[in-house]
């Protein structure tokens, strides 16, 4: 990779960084959006309580009952979590990648200061 390609692919990733940072709150807003419309629709996949609640009290339709023991609120509570956690780690991937660039720019920043000051100096190019 030249060193023309390597600063167009960190420039890239850093726009692709920063995009995030502008719409990765949409994966939060799909995210609630999709557990409000849950507890609106079918509150039952969500709340154990109200479910324990509507069994005793004989409420429940037989079917909606099936699909409950089959999927279980803790598999709807486990696909949330897994959202968020997926949403999450994006955030912190990206921002751990944005410093590591960041290191790797000041090295090279760096590297090419050490080699300006060798060829100005060649006779202190081996002394600290």
């Amino acid at each position: 990779m030249t060193p023309l390609e390597r600063d167009r692919y960190l420039a890239s990733r850093l726009n692709q960084i920063r995009w995030w940072n502008r719409l990765g709150w949409l994966g939060w807003a799909v995210l609630l959006g999709a557990v409000i419309a849950v507890h609106r629709v079918k509150p039952l996949y969500l709340d154990p309580g109200l479910l324990a609640e509507q069994i005793r009290m004989g409420l429940i339709r037989t079917d909606d009952l099936a699909r409950l023991a089959a999927l279980g609120n803790l598999a709807f509570w486990g696909c949330i979590g897994l959202l968020a956690g997926l949403i999450l780690q994006t955030y912190v991937s990206m921002a751990s990648e944005r410093k590591l660039i960041r290191v790797f720019e000041a090295l090279h920043l760096q590297d090419l200061n050490n080699r300006t000051l060798t060829t100005e100096n060649p006779d202190s190019a081996g002394t600290p």
